[in-house]
């Protein structure tokens, strides 16, 4: 199971599929909101948010990979959250700074 996070009104290229076993580090970068807070944002505004939890997470890195709960296929592993997951939504809402961010389970 999962959840999607896309650019809403911009096609399928700005969706990212994100694993339920990604949230508990989403929540340790970014307490209380997780990846969750960039719900209703511009990706103008988004891209700010994303770049802390990026930053945290690999200043941590050792750390969060030791929490690591996800299956042995990597998706929602911490290599999986932070060079794919991150990394498209930062490059997404730096393409669509004025689109809205929406997440679906």
């Amino acid at each position: 199971m999962g959840f999607e996070i896309q650019m809403a009104e911009y096609g399928d290229e700005t969706l990212v599929h994100c694993s339920n076993d990604a949230f508990h580090m989403f929540h340790i970068a970014n307490p209380g909101e997780g990846i969750n807070v960039i719900y209703g944002m511009t990706g103008g505004r988004a891209v700010y948010v994303l770049q802390d939890i990026y930053n945290y997470m690999i200043a941590n890195q050792a750390a969060l990979e030791a929490l690591n709960l996800a299956p042995a296929y990597g998706f929602g592993s911490y290599h999986d959250n932070v060079h794919r997951v991150l990394n498209k939504l930062i490059t997404i809402s730096k393409d669509y700074p004025e689109g809205t961010w929406v997440i679906t389970t």
